[in-house]
């Protein structure tokens, strides 16, 4: 008799999953929760741009799945206790969205009707399991020139050091942007700190080895992103942006899915930020800021700062778009 399975997120994850399920003769999905819809979840599935493209028929019949001619139901419930697993006859769910890890909300599901639950914790592929939970240091490389001449570009960099994981190839830029989506799926708390930097001195390379070794949860992080280039080739009292001439931009980003952890997240990402800030150049990229007053807006804009509040008087003087960092009208 076939093992019967419920998927609840059809993330990467659940489409992995899925397809290692679809290879077992003894397996049998009954059912799929995700808030998207079915035509939508039937092209991920069929056009995958890590594991490559579905070997069988996959296709979107109303509110369902087709593949390889069985209808599997899609339902779209956000409340794992509201998924009518025990209709659709679950005896296990994989849960694989990401935001129930707790034994509670894993308990839903098994309300709901499933016998059994499986626990799913990215990260998952492309990533080796045996780097799974481990506090690691990526580079993330993303390369415009003509093909031709990558693996000759790359043959230094890849001389440096042997990495753990080389994950460098040709893919899709939207796949390169979407890769670490299934980590980080909607309805996590997050607490930000951020700022641009000029330099990466001996010290502050230091500061990022200690604090980046305490990151509080899996999904916490450090990004350190490159900006020079383009960019730099306009003067900084040209645009608003006041520091065209910064070399990173980083941002340290406390991660988590349960609000109990949110003092955690806090002092971590505080804790770090404060001791990286003295190499700062002053201001941070503002989408990257939490409410953090108006001397921080006031410092990341810097001597454009004047000029912007003139601006902002003249077409908005009663400071109506104020749900930002916002640049209050000048007097």
């Amino acid at each position: 008799m076939a093992i019967r399975v419920g998927i609840n997120g059809f993330g990467r994850i659940g489409r992995n999953v899925f397809r290692i399920l679809c290879e077992r003769k003894n397996v049998d999905v009954v059912g799929i929760n995700d808030i998207t819809d079915a035509k939508t979840l039937a092209h991920l599935l069929k056009y995958d741009t890590v594991m490559g493209r579905f070997k069988g028929e996959v296709s979107a019949e109303g509110q369902a799945l087709k593949v390889n001619g069985k209808v599997i139901p899609i339902t779209d419930k956000r409340n794992p206790a509201e998924i009518p697993w025990s209709s659709l006859g679950a005896d296990i769910v994989v849960e694989s969205t990401g935001l129930f890890a707790r034994r509670a909300d894993l308990e839903k599901h098994t309300a709901a009707g499933a016998k059994k639950v499986i626990l799913t914790v990215p990260p998952g592929p492309p990533f080796p399991v045996e780097l799974h939970n481990k506090k690691m240091c990526g580079d993330v490389w993303c390369y415009t020139g003509p093909l031709k001449q990558a693996e000759k570009v790359f043959k230094p960099i890849r001389a440096f050091k042997k990495p753990v994981l080389d994950f460098v190839g040709p893919i899709p830029h939207p796949a390169l942007q979407g890769m670490f989506d299934p980590i980080f799926p909607t309805g996590l708390q997050w607490y930000w700190k951020a700022d641009f930097m000029r330099k990466l001195n001996d010290d502050a390379i230091a500061q990022h080895v200690t604090h980046g070794a305490r990151m509080p949860t899996w999904q916490s992080t450090m990004h350190l992103y490159p900006i020079n280039g383009a960019a730099a080739r306009i003067k900084n009292g040209a645009t608003p942006w006041a520091y065209r001439d910064a070399l990173f931009a980083q941002v340290m980003v406390g991660v988590d899915p349960d609000p109990a952890n949110k003092d955690k997240l806090v002092t971590w990402a505080r804790d770090y930020f404060n001791a990286l800030h003295p190499h700062s150049a002053g201001g941070a990229y503002v989408n990257f800021m939490m409410e953090e007053g108006d001397d921080r807006v006031r410092a990341t804009y810097g001597k454009n700062y004047p000029r912007l509040a003139k601006i902002k008087k003249k077409y908005d003087p009663k400071n109506f778009f104020r749900v930002n960092q916002n640049i209050s009208p000048g007097k």
